[in-house]
């Protein structure tokens, strides 16, 4: 759908542009005049002078481009002048050095702040009671057998070690002619 879309507008620009171009020629072109018929017995050749009111004259490439670029000047000429470097001016010599207005606070947070008071004493509450190492006693883990087994892993299953051993079982005989059966294939 918006291929046929596309086709339309196209082909409706293209007849907006014919229209265009055959209007814009046929104003350009002088109108003609109804052609008079004469007799065949007095033959008249006059050329009818054309008057110069209706054609203008055409401009040339020239003329246009001399109107564009007066048109584009500007109305007053600015005198040129050459680039002047502004003169350097030192703002700093106004400022007292920085060094000289530097007065160092010393204020010992440690004692002032309430935050790193609680702090401190979390931290030295910490510190203060045993770890964990330290409070272990191998007496008091329970080490009670099978008491992980069920976080091992179930060994896998080996189905050729139980199809030998059915093979070498005497009453295995059922299910050695049951695989043979499987196992052979048949060409019909």
């Amino acid at each position: 759908m918006d291929n046929l879309q596309f086709w339309l507008y196209v082909i409706i620009g293209v007849i907006y542009l014919i229209t265009q171009v055959r209007k814009k020629a046929k104003e350009q072109a002088p109108p003609q005049r109804p052609v008079k018929r004469q007799e065949a017995t007095t033959p008249q050749f006059r050329p009818e002078p054309q008057s110069q009111t209706t054609t203008p004259k055409p401009i040339s490439f020239e003329d246009l481009l001399r109107e564009i670029t007066e048109a584009k000047a500007p109305k007053t000429e600015v005198p040129y002048e050459p680039y002047k470097q502004p003169e350097y001016v030192d703002y700093d010599d106004d400022v007292a050095d920085e060094e000289e207005t530097y007065e160092p606070v010393v204020t010992d947070y440690r004692k002032t702040d309430p935050i790193y008071k609680k702090y401190e004493d979390a931290k030295a509450y910490d510190y203060a009671g045993s770890s964990l190492e330290q409070t272990l006693k191998l007496e008091n883990v329970d080490m009670r057998f099978g008491r992980f087994n069920e976080f091992e892993s179930e060994k896998s299953r080996n189905l050729l070690e139980e199809y030998t051993q059915d093979l070498r079982d005497p009453d295995g005989f059922k299910k050695a002619v049951i695989l043979s059966e499987i196992l052979t294939t048949k060409h019909f």
